[in-house]
């Protein structure tokens, strides 16, 4: 049975990349963080993900670590974030996925959270410090309650090595863009292009998404243009929520019109 993941790809990857939209669990509130995701897919996010906030986040900058931080001193918990989820899930068929940690997973017992996220709505994880050569319980026990597990490639991943990776991955393949943490960066790297088609011609099918230092509607363009089938827009997003602590209509609307040139770009064939 394919995933709600799989089925938002193969609806839309020929005529546009879908835009995936990270915003921080929790952040700067439980109830603020459920009305910004509410406003990311009322834009027109094809894809929501939701970070699961955490004491040591190794992937990620400082829009995200404070993020993180901000979100775990007042309180947060994971549950909080699956709650989120699952409330979204009341109203919209959009794909949620969280990012997170293997020690959240680990401390709770793997399969435990995996049942628990899937029980609140949640289409897949990514789990950036998930070695994939010791992801096959993880990947098992996703696989058996019906989650994708969204595994990573780098600049640095070797072709053969990236083709292991998506023969594991489920969902989408998802490319760190850039050598680096998180963070919106002015200009993609130039090896942008190649890392791009690199992956595709060892995905089989499996979709290719883009992420890390995203942050420009002409960034979105480019990774498209060269193929890409998603891109992943996080720190931009959570500028400007930095920016705005309060999820007032203003604010929101600012947002969202921020997500609608992002996805105006998403074209293919422009």
């Amino acid at each position: 049975m394919s995933s709600r993941i799989s089925v938002a790809f193969d609806s839309e990857r020929k005529r546009r990349g879908l835009l995936i939209a990270y915003t921080m669990g929790c952040y700067p509130s439980k109830e603020a963080s459920y009305r910004i995701s509410e406003s990311l897919i009322d834009a027109g996010s094809d894809i929501l993900e939701l970070g699961i906030p955490f004491s040591d986040p190794i992937a990620d900058g400082p829009s995200i670590q404070r993020a993180s931080s901000h979100a775990l001193l007042a309180g947060a918990r994971p549950l909080d974030v699956l709650q989120i989820a699952g409330k979204l899930r009341n109203s919209y068929d959009t794909p949620i996925i969280t990012m997170t940690y293997y020690n959240i997973l680990y401390s709770t017992g793997i399969e435990r959270f995996i049942m628990k996220a899937k029980g609140y709505g949640v289409d897949g994880m990514i789990i950036p410090d998930l070695l994939f050569e010791e992801a096959e319980d993880t990947l098992r026990l996703a696989r058996k309650n019906g989650l994708d597990i969204i595994l990573l490639g780098s600049p640095v991943t070797g072709r053969e090595r990236l083709r292991r990776i998506a023969l594991k991955s489920s969902g989408f393949l998802y490319l760190i863009s850039l050598l680096g943490v998180t963070g919106a960066r002015e200009k993609l790297p130039s090896y942008i292009n190649h890392f791009i088609g690199l992956a595709k011609s060892v995905a089989d099918g499996l979709p290719v998404a883009v992420g890390f230092g995203v942050s420009r509607p002409e960034q979105v363009r480019q990774l498209v243009m060269s193929g890409a089938d998603g891109v992943v827009v996080g720190s931009a997003i959570i500028d400007r929520i930095n920016v705005n602590e309060e999820a007032n209509e203003s604010n929101l609307e600012n947002l969202q019109d921020f997500i609608k040139t992002l996805k105006s770009e998403s074209f293919r064939n422009q």
